[in-house]
């Protein structure tokens, strides 16, 4: 299947979905430790977009770990592909009880992609609530530069409740549960 030139995350994902439901856990091993390997890029493309020891992933890239169009404006501000990626680290967890996965693959994806979304918030005294700006929903062309779009909502919130589940499993990290719910509550 020859996917729009490179391996764009949105039609890969596509292939994963429903397998932990339907019992094939195991089919996506090798898409789980295909990203496991590749974080080392992951976190160059954070810090390269100003977060460290977190992980971001363009829309666009290839399985050597190249952010491929990662500026082009339609995708520049698309930060959902690590949290989406995440949650298949985490459904394999719910779906198997492998807690060596959660705490050897699962819970460091999911720790250092709630912390690009940690660091990359910002604060509205006014509002008393975080906010994401400038970001974007898939493949919108025209406009770059919104305001909490919906698809990133959503990725802070179930990425930083899976790393407060995680967490709370593994009997850990007791400082950052209290910052990713007040995240949460904000």
């Amino acid at each position: 299947v020859r996917n729009w030139v490179t391996p764009h995350h949105w039609n890969t994902q596509q292939q994963y979905w429903g397998l932990a439901a339907q019992n094939d856990c195991e089919l996506m091993l090798p898409y789980l430790n295909t990203y496991f390997r590749l974080m080392p890029e992951a976190e160059s493309h954070a810090e390269k977009r100003g977060a460290k020891d977190a992980i971001l992933w363009s829309e666009p890239h290839d399985f050597f770990g190249s952010m491929t169009f990662w500026n082009r404006g339609d995708m520049i501000n698309n930060f959902t592909p690590a949290s989406q990626i995440a949650g298949f680290f985490w459904e394999y967890y719910q779906f198997t009880n492998d807690k060596d996965f959660l705490a050897e693959k699962a819970y460091p994806f999911l720790k250092k992609t709630a912390e690009f979304y940690v660091q990359t918030l910002k604060w509205d005294e006014k509002k008393n609530e975080y906010y994401i700006y400038p970001a974007q929903p898939y493949e919108s062309p025209r406009t770059h530069d919104l305001r909490n779009p919906i698809s990133d909502r959503n990725m802070i919130l179930s990425t930083m409740r899976a790393c407060i589940e995680s967490a709370e499993i593994l009997k850990t990290d007791k400082q950052k549960v209290k910052e990713w719910q007040h995240i949460i509550d904000h």
